[in-house]
């Protein structure tokens, strides 16, 4: 009896034991860099940030989290088939605003009350009009309906960041009529 009871516990132990080293194998890693997050614009410093650039400046903004596995998988999967798609640097088209502090805190609806955003991770296009942001236009992540490279190309195409596929046409020798 003793020994059932000894073997059904160090069983129980294995398999909790195996199951947090598999979840540690196959949790989501953060893969930003120091280096890349030490160019992050943090949220407290947006406004104060744009405000310092000049009228009819326009801004790319990437509303990004690190503690949102949402953002990572469209830092790390989605934006680099963006990238190769659409042959443009996206890391330097979109300022990624760091918006950590706000989940920390528990303060998400700031975003909303300060932007209008109302669940990120979120693309926004802004404009500095007579000292002001002011957003254009915005892509938001929703739980039912998510992020693909294609629905972030056609945003690009929207804003005139990108043409499109349309216009990565192959240059053709127009023939010459003989005479």
């Amino acid at each position: 009896m003793f020994k059932k009871l000894l073997f059904t516990v160090l069983a129980v132990i294995f398999l909790y034991s195996s199951a947090v080293v598999i979840y540690r194998i196959y949790e989501p890693k953060e893969l930003i860099s120091d280096a890349e997050s030490a160019s992050y614009i943090e949220y407290e410093a947006l406004d104060s940030y744009l405000r310092g650039t000049p009228e009819s400046s326009v801004h790319y903004l990437f509303f990004h989290s690190r503690r949102n596995p949402d953002s990572s998988y469209i830092r790390s999967t989605i934006l680099p088939i963006v990238n190769s798609e659409t042959e443009t640097d996206i890391k330097a088209l979109f300022e990624t605003v760091d918006i950590t502090s706000l989940y920390d805190a528990d303060t998400l609806y700031r975003l909303y009350d300060d932007w209008g955003i109302v669940s990120p991770p979120c693309f926004a296009k802004v404009r500095i009009e007579h000292g002001r942001p002011v957003i254009l236009s915005t892509l938001e992540w929703q739980d039912g309906n998510l992020f693909q490279s294609q629905k972030i190309e056609s945003w690009l195409v929207d804003n005139g960041v990108y043409l499109g596929p349309q216009f990565n046409i192959e240059t053709v020798e127009t023939p010459t009529p003989e005479g």
